[in-house]
């Protein structure tokens, strides 16, 4: 007990109130804060106390409680409202109107009872309460349980409230996203793709090298054969023929140069490779399929490098453009 007095008469000492806490016999009691409480009002040496994990004080004077305990149901509370609005209608209108009010009274009795309490789906984590009051998960977070904190969303999944009851996170189907945890679901960019029911991701995906875009909703497709694509983060990617004085390498890398004096004339062809002129023919370009031999020239090579039509020596000569000189 306490008194504080030092200039007043027949002074007497007092219990702390409830909501406060004994410091000294000389000092009046303190308040309790940060949401710890004391309930007493005639008990010695009363200090205040915190609420354990799962609970809460509403106010510095009451005990602890359960987060799942509101005093009433959201559910009760309606319809006594209900209640007495369909009691002040009938009053001034006809029974057949009213007979529609009471059928869905019925509806609201049992939404009523199955609705849940005010303090359902919130929580208080900590061992010794800072609060007065139960706490909403966070966006970003889904709730577990009454006694630990929230769970963090991932792997694509999100969710966006910040003071609603018992929230989980979400997923979004396919052709959307979640561009982070606390953010709802939006389409794919353009070229960019989420084929699943379920996005596991906080993006749409670029196809991969090898494999052409199809549509925001489906996966990629592979290249045909002899077909090819080498961007891994490029929008509506297509697989590709090689140009012309390249060959074909990979379905997932860029086409090879020709070697120096070796062609490919094609641009629209699958699997092309590069080659040596034919004989009876000479080397033009690396794009452009070689030239034959002009009557009177020969070449005689088909596995040679950037060769030319030749010209025979005196006292000799070619029968066939493929041929070389004789005597």
């Amino acid at each position: 007990m306490y008194q504080d007095q030092n200039s007043r008469a027949s002074v007497t000492c007092n219990y702390c109130t409830a909501g406060t806490e004994f410091t000294s016999t000389t000092t009046s009691c303190e308040a309790c804060t940060n949401g710890r409480y004391q309930t007493q009002s005639s008990t010695a040496s009363v200090y205040c106390s915190s609420c354990s994990a799962g609970q809460k004080a509403t106010q510095p004077t009451t005990s602890c409680s359960n987060c799942v305990q509101g005093e009433c149901s959201s559910g009760v509370i309606f319809f006594f409202y209900y209640m007495y609005f369909t009691m002040a209608f009938c009053r001034f209108h006809s029974s057949h109107i009213c007979f529609f009010f009471f059928f869905f009274l019925l509806l609201v009795i049992y939404l009523s009872f199955t609705l849940p309490p005010t303090d359902a789906g919130m929580f208080q984590e900590l061992s010794a309460a800072i609060e007065y009051k139960c706490k909403y998960c966070a966006a970003g977070t889904e709730y577990t349980d009454i006694n630990t904190a929230c769970d963090d969303c991932t792997n694509g999944r999100y969710q966006t409230h910040n003071s609603r009851a018992s929230v989980s996170c979400g997923s979004c189907t396919v052709r959307k996203y979640a561009p982070d945890k606390s953010s709802g679901c939006g389409l794919c960019q353009t070229g960019k793709y989420q084929e699943t029911n379920a996005a596991v991701e906080y993006t749409c995906k670029f196809c991969a090298a090898g494999f052409s875009y199809y549509s925001k909703r489906y996966a990629c497709v592979g290249c045909d054969t002899g077909k090819y694509q080498d961007e891994n983060s490029a929008p509506s990617v297509v697989c590709k023929f090689c140009s012309s004085g390249t060959a074909f390498s990979t379905k997932s890398t860029p086409c090879a140069d020709c070697l120096a004096g070796h062609f490919q004339e094609q641009s629209n062809q699958p699997s092309v490779t590069c080659t040596t002129c034919a004989a009876g023919k000479e080397f033009t370009a690396t794009t452009t399929a070689c030239s034959t031999c002009i009557d009177g020239k020969y070449q005689d090579q088909s596995t040679a490098a950037s060769v030319i039509c030749l010209t025979c020596d005196a006292g000799t000569f070619t029968t066939a453009k493929e041929v070389s000189c004789t005597r």
